[in-house]
């Protein structure tokens, strides 16, 4: 009986394990064949989902609204609102290599994307500076290197997309100069020193997510005294905003909040408006 337990455990984490390091090398490979070209931006929007569909091309009907939602209020100079990775093409050769869609799956299991993004989690966390590396490159392929400097950065994320958006922080502050702030929520990511790097890290926070809580067990360094989170708090640039009384898949969910008539999109979307980033921004112009 315990063999077979260990067999059910092992065999999905194994598999998914698989997956997950083939998708990096393509991304690794496409990420190096190219030169980041010079543009002329000042502040930018990066959409991380935290979903991780590895041969997905599109982002998902809800996630595309909040963007172009957020987009209206604030104009910048360039978005990015498409699943990660970045490269495209990653993508479309990733594809032939997909078992689920041959077996008749549309897109994986909630189980198998849910063990992406553990692995996920896990290379961010533990390889920090090679994932951060291959990450802000394929980001600054995309939106080609700012010719002005201390341009801004606005990484708007999904659960572990915050912890693969700060591993790329160093390194795009570092090279680039770039200013780089993180909306994250639900997000579940480490107490770093990757948060030297950030501007202001807003995390928005489900009152029934209890991933955000997994998170503070999965990186016991956040309960403590010192560290990265620790640092950015007393430096003011650590802050947490609750969107409503909703679960860790309800951030984007058109679901309606009685009486309020209100859907928790709505709520989140109007939490990540009145953030004070954007009037710090148009200051700044």
């Amino acid at each position: 009986m315990i063999q077979i337990l260990l067999i059910v455990i092992t065999l999905p984490l194994l598999f998914t394990l698989i997956e997950t390091l083939i998708w990096f090398k393509i991304l690794h490979q496409q990420t190096n064949t190219k030169t980041p070209p010079k543009k002329n931006w000042q502040n930018a929007i990066a959409f991380l989902t935290g979903i991780s569909d590895y041969k997905a091309t599109n982002l998902q009907p809800e996630q595309i609204n909040f963007i172009q939602n957020i987009s209206k209020h604030f104009p910048t100079d360039i978005a990015i609102a498409e699943p990660f990775p970045y490269e495209k093409i990653t993508a479309p050769k990733y594809f032939p290599l997909d078992i689920w869609d041959k077996i008749g799956y549309e897109s994986p299991p909630l189980l198998v994307i849910s063990l992406h993004n553990f692995w996920q989690t896990i290379f961010s966390a533990w390889f920090p500076k090679t994932h951060g590396k291959i990450v802000a490159k394929c980001l600054i392929n995309r939106l080609g290197i700012p010719e002005t400097t201390h341009s801004n950065l606005i990484f708007i994320c999904g659960s572990v997309g915050a912890n693969i958006a700060l591993t790329a922080a160093p390194i795009l502050t570092k090279n680039w100069q770039i200013r780089v702030s993180i909306i994250s929520y639900g997000g579940v990511f480490g107490s770093t020193s990757a948060f030297d790097s950030i501007d202001h890290f807003y995390h928005l926070v489900g009152k029934q997510d209890n991933w955000t809580k997994i998170g503070k067990i999965l990186f016991p360094q956040r309960l403590l005294s010192r560290g990265g989170i620790a640092k950015a708090r007393q430096e003011n640039r650590y802050s947490i905003h609750y969107t409503g009384e909703h679960t860790h898949m309800g951030y984007l969910s058109e679901i309606q909040v009685n009486p309020t008539q209100l859907t928790y999109q709505d709520l989140t979307l109007k939490t990540v408006i009145q953030l004070p980033i954007w009037e710090k921004l148009s200051s700044q112009l």
